[in-house]
C-alpha cells in the first residue's frame, strides 16, 4: 500500500477514535485543512463517504473496516528493530536484566531506555505515535489508544547506607528530621500520583533537611550508600539496588504509611509483543502485582 493510502487511513483512525477533526489535527499534529483534504482524496479513492455529520464524525461500515486494515498494519510495524522504553532508572536496571536473561530478549532486538517525561499529555502524544513504545511511571488519564495496567506495586520505606551511623532496621520521627534527607527530582504532580498517602505540604515532608536531589535515582542510591543521608524509596527497588550499593530498607516512622503503584502503558497496537515480554515477571518476587 502506497505513503498516501497510509497517509489517509491513519487519519481515518484518528478521525474515529477522537470523534472530531479538531482534535484528531492535535494528535496528528497537523492542520484542520490537511485533516479535511486527506479525507477529500480518501472519499474519492474509496467511493464512500467514510463519515456522517451526527454529534462529530460518525464512521461508515467501510471506514470500521479501513481503521482495522490500518491497526493491522501498526501492529506488524511493531515487530521492529528497536524498542523503545520511557521510564525511571531503577525500573530500566530491573527491566534490562529481566529482558536480557529470559525468553523475553531477542538478539534482533534493540532496547532503547528514554527518561520518563514530566507531562502526561506529553507521555499520551508519545504513545498515541509511537515514539515511544512502553511508558511506564504514574497512571496516565485514559485515551482509547492506549492500554493502561498496574505493573507492581509497593509499601514505601527509607533507603539508608548499611553502615549508617545511627540508624538500625526502623527509624523514629526524631531520626527523620535529624537525617538529611535524598530527594528525587521529578515532578511533584507524578510523584504524589505514584505514591498513596503522600502529600508534599504536610510539615513531615515539607521541613525535612533536603541535603541533594536529582533525576538519577542511581546516583542517589550511590550518595546514600556512602554517607548518612536517608532517601524515601519504594521497598520494592531496595532488594535490586542492594545487589549493587552497601543500602538497606528501613521501617518508616510510626503513624507514616505510604504505598507505592507503577503503571504499564503501550499503544494497543503494541498488545501482542507486550504480551510476549510478560513484564510483570521482572518484579515477581520483589513487589505485589
Amino acid at each position: 500500500m502506497d505513503a498516501i493510502n497510509i497517509k489517509q487511513l491513519r487519519v481515518i483512525d484518528a478521525l474515529i477514535e477522537h470523534k472530531t477533526a479538531t482534535k484528531a489535527a492535535r494528535v496528528l499534529k497537523i492542520s484542520c485543512s490537511v485533516i479535511s483534504y486527506t479525507l477529500k482524496q480518501a472519499r474519492e479513492f474509496y467511493d464512500d463517504p467514510l463519515f456522517t455529520r451526527n454529534n462529530g464524525f460518525k464512521p461508515t461500515k467501510l471506514a470500521l473496516k479501513l481503521q482495522k486494515k490500518f491497526q493491522e498494519l501498526q501492529t506488524l510495524s511493531v515487530a521492529k528493530k528497536e524498542l523503545i522504553i520511557s521510564t525511571p532508572t531503577v525500573v530500566e536496571v530491573i527491566l534490562a536484566n529481566y529482558i536480557h536473561n529470559t525468553s523475553a530478549s531477542n538478539e534482533s532486538t534493540l532496547l532503547r531506555f528514554n527518561s520518563l517525561a514530566y507531562s502526561p499529555e506529553e507521555r499520551i502524544r508519545n504513545l498515541r505515535n509511537r515514539t515511544i513504545d512502553l511508558d511506564i511511571g504514574s497512571r496516565l488519564p485514559t485515551d482509547s489508544s492506549i492500554v493502561s495496567c498496574r505493573l507492581l506495586q509497593s509499601e514505601m520505606c527509607v533507603m539508608a547506607s548499611q553502615n549508617h551511623t545511627f540508624i538500625d532496621d526502623s527509624l523514629t520521627m526524631e531520626e527523620w528530621f535529624k537525617c538529611g534527607h535524598l530527594r528525587w527530582f521529578w515532578d511533584p504532580d507524578n510523584l504524589t500520583e505514584m505514591v498513596e498517602g503522600m502529600d508534599l505540604s504536610a510539615p513531615v515532608f515539607a521541613k525535612r533537611r533536603i541535603r541533594y536531589e536529582s533525576v538519577n535515582l542511581l546516583s542517589m542510591a550511590y550518595v546514600c550508600a556512602r554517607s548518612d543521608f536517608i532517601m524515601l524509596m519504594p521497598k520494592v527497588f531496595i532488594e535490586t539496588l542492594s545487589q549493587y550499593y552497601k543500602i538497606k530498607a528501613v521501617t518508616l516512622p510510626e503513624g507514616m504509611s505510604m504505598t507505592f503503584d507503577c503503571y504499564l502503558h503501550y499503544n494497543r497496537a503494541m498488545k501482542d509483543q507486550v504480551k510476549k515480554l510478560a513484564l510483570a515477571s521482572a518484579f515477581t518476587g520483589v513487589g505485589v502485582n
